[in-house]
């Protein structure tokens, strides 16, 4: 089965652990146990997903047994799907809901107006299956560019749809294949092909070498003199070619990483940001760009955070700083703290690390 999973931003969490996706409801009234019940939640979700051959009434049997042993002390909500042969285990526990859409129709279920939690198999195929925690039970609006493939990031809703896998191309049948050509007869038509990838690749070479940099370039951008800046830096190779284009440049940038004072950051390839990030192993070997950020106040490692645009979405994960690398919904005034799993950064969110607070920007 593969799915895809649309975020609707909010202040809860959403996890994605292969095609197991879990929605854990955000309430301020729990925050002293939170982060803890949190962890838990999800690595019940990593465990149900690591065993893709137990049995549909074995993994609702599992998770009750965590709601269970928290009913006593703990009232926290969460929602999550698993796929099972026939379809997907669907479990709310709960002030969470799901919405499902199957030839065109729609049912909910609501954790809660259960007394204890809901547990059912929705068969496939289905056109939507959501679930959300938003007041009211409205539908859940997933952010049209969002597609979480794995990792956790803050939400408050998710919508999982079925992919369809492209039909594998037929072989040919042995007397419909083409006749190889003998060595002492060449082919016009591929010899053409030939040299025109020859060709192609020689000017690809040609307009690389001539836009790379062979120093280290601050990215463009005019700033009040004497204000410390980030800098973006290419390290040269030892023939004097520039890397960091050649190693994660995309066709065009996604948007940009904004902030009140320095450069904005386009997100066309990989970064390492921090401190110092120069000597990071990806920055070394051209992988990804460094971006040094100013911290007068020592809150930013040297190595901080690291930075990637995957199949059009900005992925963040945290290098194991000392200070935290945080994300805020533009809904939202609490900051969430990323560990180093890989998290999606969203448009409009904001990244802080230290005191410097960045804004994923729509270009």
């Amino acid at each position: 089965m593969t799915t895809h999973v649309g975020i609707e931003p909010g202040d809860g969490l959403i996890g994605r652990f292969g095609d197991t996706v879990i929605l854990i409801r955000h309430d301020a009234a729990l925050a002293s146990g939170a982060d803890e019940v949190a962890r838990e939640l999800l690595d019940l979700a990593a465990e149900v997903a690591a065993d893709p051959e137990r049995p549909a009434n074995m993994i609702a049997a599992r998770l009750a047994t965590w709601v269970i042993g928290r009913m006593a002390d703990d009232v926290t909500a969460f929602g999550i799907v698993t796929p099972v042969p026939d379809g997907v285990v669907m479990f709310l526990r709960g002030a969470v809901w799901c919405e499902v859409t199957q030839d065109g129709s729609a049912r909910q279920m609501s954790g809660a107006q259960a007394l204890s939690w809901v547990d059912q198999i929705v068969p496939a195929p289905f056109e939507r299956l959501a679930i959300g925690s938003a007041p009211g039970r409205r539908p859940v609006q997933a952010y049209p560019r969002s597609d979480l493939r794995a990792g956790v990031v803050p939400g408050q809703g998710f919508v999982l749809t079925l992919e369809e896998l492209a039909p594998t191309p037929e072989e040919p049948e042995p007397s419909q294949a083409e006749p190889e050509p003998s060595p002492e007869e060449p082919v016009p038509g591929r010899q053409a092909t030939a040299v025109g990838r020859q060709a192609t690749a020689a000017g690809r070479q040609a307009t690389a070498a001539s836009s790379t940099p062979t120093g280290r370039p601050t990215m463009d951008r005019t700033e009040p003199a004497g204000q410390p800046q980030p800098t973006v830096i290419a390290r040269p190779k030892p023939s004097g070619e520039g890397t960091a284009a050649r190693a994660a440049a995309a066709s065009a940038p996604l948007g940009t990483l904004a902030s009140e004072s320095g450069p904005a950051i386009p997100l066309d390839r990989d970064y390492v940001l921090g401190r110092d990030p120069h000597h990071d192993p990806l920055v070394q070997s051209g992988a990804a760009a460094a971006v040094a950020i100013p911290d007068h106040e020592q809150m930013i490692s040297r190595v901080h955070l690291y930075l990637s645009v995957e199949n059009g979405t900005v992925v963040v994960r945290d290098a194991s700083s000392a200070h935290g690398t945080y994300v805020r919904s533009p809904e939202s005034s609490e900051w969430t703290r990323l560990g180093t799993e890989p998290s999606a950064l969203l448009p409009g969110w904001s990244l802080r690390m230290g005191l410097k607070v960045f804004v994923f920007e729509i270009t």
